[in-house]
């Protein structure tokens, strides 16, 4: 028998199936079942992701079907999965590795870690001593028999056990040891930051904004230290507003000249992105947001402010991720067209709280009905006011901001995913500078009116003057998606949110508590929405201590113990 590895593409991510080519269609459909969690009755799979190559016939088998070993199936869920809220990465996104505590490498690594086992065998992670932090296909000194001499005899850059293989001591030679870079922490195999250099994501319609610095510099002229060429800088800060304090002549109105006058806005799209890749590490979090607003019926949207941190992304040429963990949602009032954000008393406790716990803003999230364009007019607009409020001064004095904004929508065959963007440097500065409007076309961005003693650029798109143009201009596309297996900073992810139909109350708060009661406290604490409610129920500096000791898993003293367990 033939066996066969199959790559599996559905609405969440990919995933690995292992048969042998005298497995049945049936047989196939209980292992998807098993590692998906989709019932055979709601499978239709297919050979295409336009799900126009169906498979069909229980009994045949994956041979008679004319499947190989490295087919790609298409899972295409029917009945009341269809429904359900999910991340639908788009296509070009690496599929990241269900990745462990102990894996050294990157997400386009793998080692016996991660290498994931087939579905039977899922359960044996359960059965590893508590100590254990690798994936159940491997082995280390807390599960193998006590004195086992070889624990001694495994490759330095090895994390497993002597009984285990990893792509690092998987017939690999010494001299390939003796290779790979000196500032790598894994074997030839794999791959990092450090040693990453043809394998990058070839379809980024954007480069990285490092990467786009580097390429100018290669074309830096000679030229002593202390000088500097076009290549050297970064890009020139744009500015539309009239010069003040003009030498030459009198103040505008009664006189303007080449030298004040504001400068013309050529439209352009930029070819760099601050951020290349936003993850969503706190699925849950996600499916929460998603799931409040699919149970109104979709009619009232929602927006929410993202909570995170942001690392370096090694799919990408010194590449930039954020990473989620929280949505925390402002007091808003929605309906079909949009949302209205109302006085937010809270917003300063949020940030102070996110803070302590090593996170900060990362962008903002929104709901909207299926339409047939990507961010309208006024959402850019408010894309580049958040992304001039967060900017951040770049080392070389350039101001950069990486606040993304994502939008979340329903399409054509009813799936459910999340669009991530930025907006232009471009389009900052005309939004700072106050030379765009108000439009009521969603599809056109307009100027603004001149007022009297105003004095406007000239908006050139296409060669031509104009005063409304396509928003589209300004979009940056960033990469979407989800880890198969999330590593959240979290422990939980289901206590009451705030500022919705219902509020949390001391009686959530006891409930919640006594729900994880089994665990350590600063473990039953590791909420984020929980401690946004602490913050309200008891002071902000209370619950500071409480983030603290969730971040850094300390004990909760006994005196707050005792006052949380009054409640």
């Amino acid at each position: 028998m033939t066996k066969l590895i199959l790559r599996l593409h559905t609405r969440a991510g990919r995933a690995r199936l292992e048969a042998e080519e005298t497995d049945t269609l049936s047989s196939l459909q209980e292992k998807i079942a098993a590692q998906v969690g989709v019932p055979p009755s709601e499978q239709v799979i297919a050979k295409n992701e336009a799900g126009t190559d169906v498979l069909s016939g229980g009994s045949k088998t994956l041979r008679a079907l004319g499947l190989a070993n490295g087919s790609i199936l298409h899972l295409i869920q029917r009945g009341p999965a269809a429904s359900v809220p999910t991340i639908h990465p788009t296509a070009h996104v690496p599929v990241q590795r269900q990745l462990t505590a102990k894996c050294t490498h990157g997400p386009t690594g793998a080692c016996a870690n991660c290498m994931g086992p087939a579905a039977e065998d899922a359960n044996k992670d359960e059965k590893k001593p508590s100590r254990c932090t690798h994936g159940p296909a491997a082995k280390c000194a807390n599960c193998i028999e006590d004195g086992d001499a070889k624990a001694k005899e495994v490759k330095g850059h090895c994390t497993h056990g002597p009984n285990a293989k990893c792509p690092n001591c998987l017939g690999v030679s010494d001299e390939q040891m003796k290779e790979t870079k000196s500032a790598c922490t894994h074997g030839p195999h794999a791959r990092c930051p450090n040693c990453l250099e043809d394998n990058f994501i070839k379809s980024a319609k954007h480069k990285s904004f490092e990467q786009y610095l580097a390429e100018k510099r290669v074309r830096c002229a000679d030229h002593p230290a202390e000088e500097h060429c076009v290549n050297c800088v970064p890009p020139r800060e744009q500015r539309y507003t009239l010069k003040p304090n003009c030498p030459y002549h009198k103040p505008w109105p009664h006189g303007v000249c080449n030298k004040c006058m504001p400068a013309t806005a050529t439209l352009a799209r930029q070819e760099y992105r601050h951020v290349d890749y936003i993850q969503f590490m706190n699925l849950q979090e996600f499916n929460n947001f998603v799931g409040y607003w699919t149970s109104m019926g979709m009619t009232q949207q929602r927006m929410g402010f993202m909570y995170g941190y942001y690392s370096e992304d090694p799919n990408y040429p010194d590449g930039v991720r954020a990473v989620v963990e929280a949505i925390y949602e402002p007091p808003q009032l929605g309906d079909t067209s949009g949302v209205r954000l109302l006085a937010d008393r809270r917003k300063g406790d949020v940030d102070r709280i996110a803070e302590e716990l090593g996170l900060e803003k990362v962008g903002w999230i929104f709901t909207s009905l299926p339409r047939d364009y990507f961010l309208s007019s006024q959402e850019v607009r408010e894309a580049a006011r958040f992304q001039n409020e967060f900017s951040v001064e770049h080392p070389t004095g350039y101001m950069v901001t990486k606040f993304v904004t994502v939008v979340v929508k329903q399409d054509t065959e009813g799936h459910i995913s999340p669009d991530a963007y930025m907006v232009s440097d471009q389009c900052q500065a005309l939004e700072r500078d106050n030379v765009l409007g108000e439009s009521d076309n969603p599809k056109l961005m307009v100027e603004r009116k001149a007022e009297h003693a105003t004095l406007l650029p000239t908006i050139m798109a296409n060669g031509a003057p104009t005063e409304s143009f396509d928003p589209d201009w300004f979009l940056v596309n960033v990469n979407s998606g989800a880890p198969q297996k999330p590593r959240t900073f979290f422990k939980h992810s289901d206590f009451a949110r705030e500022n919705r139909r219902t509020q949390p109350s001391p009686a959530d708060v006891k409930a919640f508590l006594n729900k994880y009661r089994s665990e350590p406290f600063h473990e039953r604490l590791s909420d984020f929405h929980l401690l946004v409610y602490l913050a309200q129920m008891l002071d902000i500096d209370t619950a500071l201590v409480l983030c603290r000791s969730v971040a850094d898993k300390t004990p909760v003293s006994q005196p707050l113990q005792d006052l949380l367990g009054s409640l």
